[in-house]
């Protein structure tokens, strides 16, 4: 099978077969998209990070893909505050559209596709099965670094464009989230492994269902959205998204002096569509949900034909 569609069959048609589903439920039961993100915003989403961050021992490599995670985040809010500015936006749209470019799907399409590459030596790089590991504990600490802060930056900046500075810092200190890592650092602590609790099974449970209830969510989002992707802003923010950040990427790899495995994993995922969550966050709290919906679906649908190059362009720049 070509590469380009087993990408697209295995890693982009599932993502829309659930929201599909996201999207007829909420039309024909009219669920509330609100409650749907509470349950992951105070359920799922902690639960996942605190198993992934307590199963993740922390290296000199892993903090490398840390510093590289927030590098990347803090140039991206910055490249796309000044086009916002230049576009002339309204804080609340300006704050929309630094979500949308600045966080991508590090889950649920991150996880698959970085599978798919490392994996699948006879589409796409031969040899590179043995490094399949490698590359998804390298993509594992992409996703939690980015759902950490989609849920405390991010979701500041949605909560920002409605109320004062001081009100949005109130939201944030009472998101789960906030303190899962130093929760996560106090429970390394503990002599007992806590993978072995009453208890740890739950969290297990509940963390297994983020990536379907994010995207079941989505739809349900896009159930009460009006498309108008002709609409100038959610173009350039997948532009932004798709083209900009592995641009960005790449000087950063260079910069850090990151190489092989790493680099071309890091690569790749900067390349990811925006994250579901920031649709989510932006219905949360009432901004600019209709945008942010449709930026996700339009860069999910796009990076089915940019990944394709990029993960090309990832062997000829960082051979193993």
């Amino acid at each position: 099978m070509h590469p380009a569609l087993h990408i697209f069959l295995y890693n982009i048609v599932p993502l829309f077969l659930l929201i599909l589903a996201g999207l007829i439920l909420g039309r024909k039961f009219k669920m509330d998209v609100g409650t749907l993100s509470n349950i992951i915003f105070y359920v799922t989403m902690p639960s996942f990070a605190l198993v992934q961050l307590y199963n993740t021992d922390f290296g000199n490599d892993q903090l490398l893909i840390v510093l590289f995670s927030v590098l990347l985040l803090i140039a991206l809010l910055i490249v796309s505050n000044v086009v916002s500015r230049l576009l002339g936006q309204q804080t609340a749209l300006r704050m929309a559209f630094q979500n949308s470019v600045s966080y991508f799907n590090a889950g649920n399409i991150g996880i698959p596709l970085i599978t798919l590459v490392f994996a699948s030596g006879r589409y796409l790089i031969k040899g590179a099965t043995p490094w399949l590991d490698l590359a998804l504990s390298i993509q594992i600490v992409v996703f939690v670094v980015q759902n950490i802060l989609t849920h405390t930056v991010s979701y500041y900046n949605a909560a920002r464009a409605k109320t004062s500075a001081r009100d949005a810092l109130s939201i944030i200190l009472r998101m789960p989230m906030t303190y899962v890592v130093p929760l996560v650092l106090l429970l390394k602590q503990i002599p007992y492994d806590l993978t072995q609790a009453f208890f740890w099974s739950a969290l297990e449970i509940s963390s297994n269902s983020l990536i379907m209830m994010s995207i079941i969510a989505l739809g349900v989002q896009l159930s009460y959205t009006k498309f108008t992707l002709g609409k100038r802003d959610v173009w350039v923010a997948a532009l932004l998204r798709l083209v900009g950040s592995p641009l960005i990427a790449l000087l950063l790899i260079e910069l850090l002096g990151i190489s092989g495995v790493m680099a071309r994993a890091l690569f790749i995922s900067s390349a990811l569509p925006t994250a579901v969550n920031t649709a989510l966050i932006a219905s949360a709290n009432d901004n600019e949900a209709d945008f942010a919906s449709q930026v996700v679906l339009l860069t999910t649908i796009l990076c089915a034909v940019t990944l394709i190059f990029v993960i090309w362009l990832s062997t000829v720049l960082f051979p193993l």
